[in-house]
């Protein structure tokens, strides 16, 4: 049954070309840092218009996301949300990411179907590839003093391609958590070169 629909699934594909899936927050758990002596307020972070469907709640949950992967990671002595920052909050850095690029896509395997003909579904069966991901993302953190003043501005982009198989997690859940906390690391790693330089 379950190689019938995958069958379906990448006919489906075939005919369409590749499809866009629905954006997701979700990052992975983030490698702890030795914390920078600075007080962060994480300001709403943005994201193109995808649909209105999805555009509000994906922005506050990354949001969010970003809040508790700055917490968990240690990087800074205090994090809080733009919603937390008290009125008499002084000597702080605002963190706004923007997004100018949130596309996660699949496309199917073009080997896929003559493969798992040729050897009977055995090709499905060993975790031949069935579809390929493909996540792309481009953010910019602004960074702001306590008196509105830009201080960096730090551009970043990743793309990556991911095979998926029949065992993979995401082939039911897809997520491009991975891609999305790469980029992350990165604009906090050159972040942090950019602060040791002024």
């Amino acid at each position: 049954m379950e190689i019938k629909l995958n069958i379906i699934i990448t006919f489906s594909l075939m005919a369409i070309g590749c499809v866009s899936l629905p954006p997701t927050s979700n990052l992975l758990e983030p490698k702890i840092q030795s914390p920078i002596s600075e007080t962060v307020v994480v300001e709403r972070t943005t994201i193109p218009v995808l649909s209105e469907r999805y555009k509000k709640a994906t922005e506050d949950n990354l949001t969010m996301n970003l809040k508790e992967f700055l917490v968990k990671g240690n990087y800074f002595d205090k994090v809080f949300l733009f919603t937390e920052k008290d009125s008499d909050l002084k000597s702080y850095q605002s963190f706004q990411f923007h997004f100018s690029k949130f596309s996660h896509e699949r496309r199917p395997d073009p080997w896929y179907f003559p493969l798992a003909f040729i050897t009977l579904t055995f090709y499905i069966w060993f975790g031949g590839t069935v579809t390929i991901d493909e996540a792309h993302y481009n953010c910019i953190l602004i960074v702001k003093d306590d008196r509105n003043k830009i201080v960096y501005q730090i551009q970043k982009e990743k793309k990556e391609e991911k095979d998926i198989n029949i065992y993979s997690n995401e082939r039911i859940f897809p997520s491009a958590a991975e891609t999305k906390t790469k980029l992350i690391e990165e604009i906090l790693e050159e972040y942090k070169k950019q602060r040791k330089i002024k």
